[in-house]
Order: structure tokens, then C-alpha cells, then sequence
């Protein structure tokens, strides 16, 4: 076999000749492209200092797999505003008073519809019983820890948070502001639910000026309504 050789002439695209000149059988090749130099000085102490200052700020936080999540702090903003302190501050507290209130309103808003639906002179006919007051109740706490769960851990009752505090380690620091906001809720929800019977509240007692405890009070207050269940009290 005979041996190859380059002709690299300047100007001319590389070409494989054999050793004997006259043998032209071999194609030709272009000539292989050479790395050029750029004329463009650049500062590398300068560009590195220019990307470090540029990249964001992260910090370690170690999981529960012993694994290390990186999270950005540059991106967070450190200035907030007073109304997103707030929020942030209280969305528990806010979550329980609204997840009380839908509670309190399904449930005693069920208490009416039974109660004074039962009255001659306010329905035709009886349009509620117990089972419709359970299931009304089973409904409005549903829906409170619906609303709750993920914010506030679906607490809406005084009893919880007290023994979530005394078993489940809930912070006590937290639980006369629970107890506030679950308060507040309950007679919110409340009074949503009285204003929308007030006029058959009205009808029911005997008169505008007239609130009784033992019929008015009993569709707010849980005790009452059930001793009414079981006694049969007549009003």
C-alpha cells in the first residue's frame, strides 16, 4: 500500500496525493478548519466578580431525609408591608373564626328551620325534624374543617384546642387567641343566622319586643335545644 501525504499550500484546501504523483485516484478534502484567535482582552477578575454579585444568596435547610433543600434569600423580599405582617401574623386566628362561624351558622340555622318550622303560623306544614338536625350540624363542621384544616388544623371548637394543647403538644401560647377568634366566629355566625329569622322569631314569640330563653335561647344554645328534644317541652 502506498503511503499518503498532505499538501498543505497556503491558499489551497488540503489534498491526499499518493506517492506516486501521477496516481490520481484519491479524492481530495477540504482542509480542516483552524482555531483562530480573538482580539477581545477580557478581565476575568472582573467578570467574576461582577456574576458572584449578581447570583442570588442560598442557605442550607436540612430535611427530614438528611437531605439539604437550598433556598433562596435574595429572593425573598425583606421589607413587607404592615397588611402582609398581618395576614401572616393572624391567618390562623382569622381561619378559626371563619370555619366557627360556618359551623355555628349550618348548624343553628337547621335549629330554626326546625323549631319555627314546626309553628301553624309560620309553615303549613312541619319542614324539619331530628335527622334534619343532624345533618345539618354534620354539614356546617364538615365544611368548617373543610375551610380550616390547611391553615389552622380544623380546630373550630374551644374543647379541641384545649385538648390538642393537653395531648397533641399545640402551642399554649396560641390557645386564648383560638378561644378569641373561635368566639368571636361563633357568635358571627350566629348572628348572620338570627337576622335572616328574626321576623319568624318574632312570629314565634308573640311580638317583636319578645325573646324568650327557653325558645329563642334554645335554638342558639346546644344544651338547651337537646333537653328540648328529650323532654318535649311545650312552648
Amino acid at each position: 500500500m502506498q503511503p499518503l501525504y498532505f499538501n498543505q499550500n497556503a491558499g489551497s484546501p488540503s489534498t491526499l496525493l499518493p506517492d506516486n504523483p501521477r496516481d490520481h485516484t484519491l479524492a481530495s478534502f477540504p482542509r480542516p478548519l483552524r482555531p483562530r484567535r480573538s482580539s477581545t482582552i477580557i478581565d476575568f477578575n472582573r467578570a467574576r466578580s461582577f456574576s458572584t454579585s449578581q447570583e442570588p444568596k442560598f442557605s442550607g435547610q436540612s430535611t427530614t431525609l438528611g437531605q439539604t433543600m437550598m433556598t433562596s434569600t435574595s429572593l425573598v423580599p425583606q421589607n413587607l408591608n404592615l397588611v402582609s405582617r398581618f395576614r401572616g401574623a393572624t391567618k390562623e386566628y382569622w381561619a378559626e373564626f371563619f370555619g366557627t362561624a360556618t359551623l355555628v351558622m349550618f348548624g343553628t340555622g337547621v335549629n330554626h328551620q326546625v323549631k319555627l318550622g314546626g309553628n301553624p303560623s309560620i309553615s303549613s306544614s312541619n319542614i324539619g325534624d331530628f335527622l334534619a338536625v343532624a345533618i345539618g350540624w354534620g354539614i356546617g363542621i364538615t365544611m368548617g374543617v373543610y375551610l380550616t384544616t390547611g391553615i389552622s388544623e380544623g380546630h373550630i371548637n374551644p374543647a379541641i384546642t384545649l385538648a390538642q394543647a393537653v395531648f397533641r403538644g399545640f402551642s399554649w401560647k396560641k390557645v386564648p387567641l383560638y378561644w378569641l377568634a373561635q368566639l368571636c366566629g361563633a357568635f358571627f355566625g350566629a348572628s348572620l343566622v338570627y337576622i335572616n329569622y328574626q321576623s319568624a322569631i318574632s312570629v314565634f314569640e308573640g311580638g317583636s319586643g319578645i325573646r324568650n330563653i327557653r325558645v329563642t335561647g334554645g335554638m342558639y344554645f346546644t344544651c338547651l335545644f337537646f333537653v328540648d328534644q328529650l323532654k318535649g317541652y311545650p312552648y
